[in-house]
């Protein structure tokens, strides 16, 4: 890790928060996805204007008042979708991917119509066309996948987690968000176990962004809120 010694020794809080949603079949399907070797960097952080095709800020801190904001518009647009019956489920049986004409691609396009990842206009049609592979890949880094436009395994499980659920996800994140947004100063790191990965944020915006180690489900990392006061660069580890 590569930063200034003025940033680090600083005051500042180390946080982390563990998504809690749905019932025990989707947690299994979720958890496939996060433990999944296959699974995409998590630099591209949700980001309610994404659905839309906007350029996701990857600069916003997790705990700002701009994603209490994008958060609070993303539970209002599920509501929406839980209200009007959620989404068709996509059938996972087959590599869906540009260029295929296949049945299968009606209920995906209805899928993705619906999460506002393809526009009403694409139309619905058997064709895996180009406007089908951008929703797609928008659907992926939305999620945290691979965004290469093919319709695998975890791309299916991601998409047929159920709209309710998803609405749960975002409500207790929401929560969490509202308790902790403005609380931590205006310099800090904080450890984002769910995200694996670390933000060094200084004056409302991230400055660096690392890839984390975290717990396992049997082995959870604690939730931790510090004063930094020293940081050892390269220590010694040995395999517990």
């Amino acid at each position: 890790m590569k930063t200034s010694r003025r940033f680090f020794l600083s005051g500042a809080s180390a946080l982390a928060a563990a998504v809690v949603a749905g019932g025990a079949n989707a947690q299994d399907v979720i958890g496939d996805i996060l433990k999944s070797s296959a699974r995409g960097n998590w630099d591209d952080q949700f980001d309610a204007r994404a659905s839309e095709g906007g350029k996701v800020a990857s600069t916003l801190p997790i705990f700002s008042p701009q994603t209490v904001a994008f958060t609070e518009q993303a539970v209002g647009q599920y509501q929406n979708i839980v209200g009007q019956g959620g989404w068709v489920e996509v059938p996972a049986t087959k590599k869906l991917q540009l260029g295929v004409d296949d049945p299968d691609v009606v209920p995906l396009r209805k899928r993705l119509m619906v999460s506002g990842d393809l526009s009403q206009s694409a139309g619905i049609s058997t064709a895996f066309d180009s406007y089908v592979d951008s929703a797609v890949k928008r659907f992926q880094l939305r999620h945290g996948l691979p965004a290469d436009g093919s319709m695998g395994k975890y791309t299916y499980a991601a998409m047929n987690v159920s709209a309710q659920i998803r609405l749960g996800q975002l409500q207790t994140n929401l929560q969490r968000l509202r308790e902790k947004a403005g609380t931590l100063g205006s310099r800090y790191v904080l450890v984002d176990i769910p995200a694996a990965q670390v933000e060094a944020v200084e004056n409302d915006r991230v400055v660096l962004r690392h890839t984390a180690i975290v717990g396992k489900i049997d082995r959870q990392t604690p939730i931790v809120n510090s004063k930094i006061t020293e940081i050892i660069v390269n220590p010694y580890w040995h395999a517990p």
